[in-house]
């Protein structure tokens, strides 16, 4: 009796969702765990992320294209994320690299 009357409390904290038509309990990542998965990430990855966000999608998005459209969106991304790091928009691959090195 106890047991069941826990349960319904730790369900009334936790947000609902619909997903697909289904209530859902969906619990939300608090900030810090949000600002952790960001601050672990690298310079391109955090890029990456940004780009696809910018687009409206998302990684997982992304992966459950056909082969086709996935290929144009990386070509997208690749065009935008050479763009950011090099101030151009028709930068070539290998124009970041220190020749003189």
């Amino acid at each position: 009796m106890i047991t069941s009357a826990l349960s319904s409390i730790s369900l009334i904290n936790s947000p609902l969702t619909m997903s697909s038509g289904k209530v859902t309990n969906q619990i939300k990542p608090s900030a810090e765990e949000e600002f952790l998965e960001i601050a672990r990430m690298s310079p391109a990855e955090r890029l990456r992320m940004q780009i696809l966000e910018s687009m409206g999608m998302s990684e997982d998005s992304v992966a459950s294209m056909d082969p086709e459209a996935r290929d144009a969106i990386e070509d997208e991304i690749s065009r935008r994320m050479m763009q950011a790091l090099t101030g151009k928009d028709d930068a070539e691959p290998g124009s970041l690299v220190d020749m003189m090195a």
